[in-house]
């Protein structure tokens, strides 16, 4: 509730993405496989963004927490990418993160 009153339109904001239905942007979880040419890459370099626009909010790696990834963060298999684009951006990433 304090988040509430302290960041009212980003509350708002997560809201509206978790609700609506109208709005074609979702928030994924990406496994990154072995075989994934992304891997090994540099996250300025698998250029995510550029190629299939969609955010990289977070890297899962293990019990660590990579919150806002630095363009300089390496990507690794067994990475999970917090990410954030439309069903069909994420659907394309979805191929490249499994190496298929």
């Amino acid at each position: 509730m304090a988040l509430v009153s302290l960041k009212p339109a980003s509350v708002a904001f997560v809201q509206t993405l978790i609700e609506e239905r109208d709005i074609n942007l979702n928030l994924e979880e990406l496994s990154l496989s072995e075989k994934s040419p992304i891997v090994g890459k540099e996250l300025r370099e698998s250029r995510i963004r550029e190629k299939f626009g969609v955010l990289v909010l977070a890297i899962k790696r293990g019990e660590e927490s990579i919150i806002n990834p630095e363009p300089v963060e390496k990507l690794m298999a067994g990475d999970l990418l917090i990410v954030c684009g439309t069903a069909e951006n994420l659907t394309s990433l979805e191929k490249v993160a499994a190496g298929e």
